[in-house]
């Protein structure tokens, strides 16, 4: 005798189903300041997808809005509910807080539907908020993706908002996707960039030289560590720890005493990516410093700096 598998806990038979979305539709039209539960929403099947999609206007646009927040907190309170088909339909709405709200709640999800959507509407998109979402979204398919032909969609596209675009943000959250990858043509952005007279520019490329992971990139990260631009030096010492090369432990350590508490914190990360002796040496003081951001990053850091130099025994 077999037995089915039991639904998660609190899922009921109806969510996910034509009937669910139907009822929740037909509760939310009439009362729109009513707030139900947003699973029947979760784990859709294709034809409850469908009758979404061709329902969802029928919804105030206000009411749309709180619904996809809902949909998004839901998931990270109930990791058994998956909200991805119906946070791609509102990735179409007609409103633009409502896209951006749906990006948002889609940032752990990659699949060939939403990376169609990006590619095909990121340039169409009118409203700047959205296309620096969507020009993020790219990057996390530029850093995970094996696929060489969407790989090279995603280049293209975000080449066109790094060079095109008319405004700042899209064009640093596009350079900053573009450090996922590799190329000559990438590089060259990421100088330019560096040599730009804009701090925000520059601050993004130091970002991408840290998604690089590359030592050629050493000395512009090294210098910024000296800039009188807190933004500058929190960037430039976060790339130095995601590069991870031992000759820079030194500097970084100074830099856990930076006088921008933020600065401060991203270097004491940056030492438990790096590791190494001089590293946990100067962690395991900081695990003791009055400041309690102080210990706890210290301590974390420590973990990590573990993780990296014997994943089976935790440093002590």
């Amino acid at each position: 005798m077999h037995s089915s598998t039991p639904p998660p806990p609190d899922r009921s038979d109806s969510d996910g189903t034509v009937d669910g979305v139907e009822a929740f539709l037909d509760a939310i039209v009439a009362a729109p300041d009513e707030r139900p539960p947003t699973s029947p929403l979760s784990d859709l099947d294709r034809p409850a997808t469908t009758l979404l999609r061709d329902r969802w206007d029928e919804i105030p646009m206000t009411t749309r809005i709180r619904i996809v927040r809902d949909m998004a907190q839901d998931a990270e309170d109930h990791v058994e509910r998956h909200y991805q088909r119906a946070l791609l339909v509102a990735c179409r709405d007609s409103d633009p807080d409502v896209r951006l709200a749906a990006f948002d709640g889609l940032w752990e999800f990659d699949s060939p539907e939403l990376l169609r959507i990006l590619l095909s509407e990121i340039a169409e998109e009118p409203d700047a908020r959205v296309r620096e979402a969507m020009a993020t979204g790219l990057g996390r398919f530029a850093a995970d993706s094996d696929d060489d032909l969407a790989l090279n969609e995603v280049l293209e596209a975000l080449f066109e908002r790094w060079e095109g675009d008319s405004a700042i943000d899209v064009r640093r959250r596009a350079l900053e996707s573009l450090g996922f990858l590799s190329g000559d043509d990438i590089v060259e952005a990421i100088e330019d960039a560096y040599n730009n007279h804009s701090i925000e520019i520059r601050a993004s490329a130091l970002q991408a030289m840290g998604r690089q992971g590359d030592n050629r990139w050493l000395d512009a990260c090294l210098r910024e560590l000296r800039s009188d631009d807190a933004e500058l030096r929190f960037e430039a010492v976060t790339a130095l720890g995601s590069i991870g090369d031992q000759r820079t432990v030194s500097a970084i350590v100074d830099m856990t005493d930076d006088e921008d508490v933020e600065v401060a914190l991203a270097a004491i990360a940056a030492l438990g990516e790096v590791g190494g002796p001089m590293a946990v040496n100067r962690l395991r003081q900081l695990s003791e410093d009055q400041s309690r951001a102080v210990a706890e990053a210290a301590a974390d850091a420590l973990q990590e700096a573990s993780i990296m130099a014997n994943p089976l025994r935790p440093l002590m």
